[in-house]
């Protein structure tokens, strides 16, 4: 397969807008929810805490915060799908 330079350049144009699209619809999806549900992405995804760290902290059980952690990450890939 043969690309010129201005095929691969319009193509990564192309994926950077796809991905600025993307990260917008993202964006908007976590301004949705609540700030519980936003400490727990933060703290799982962003800090990388264990779910041990994270119940100790949200004074919950080890086994409710993978559980809340799961449901919101079906209520953001249902926000985002929406979206798309």
């Amino acid at each position: 397969v043969n690309f010129s330079s201005n095929d691969l350049i319009n193509l990564t144009e192309e994926t950077y807008e796809e991905q600025l699209d993307k990260l917008g619809i993202v964006v908007e999806a976590l301004k949705k929810l609540s700030h519980e549900e936003t400490e727990l992405i933060e703290m799982k995804y962003f800090e990388k805490r264990t779910y041990f760290e994270i119940s100790n902290i949200m004074g919950i059980t080890e086994n409710n915060a993978k559980i809340k952690t799961f449901r919101v990450i079906q209520k953001l890939k249902q926000l985002t799908k929406l979206a798309l």
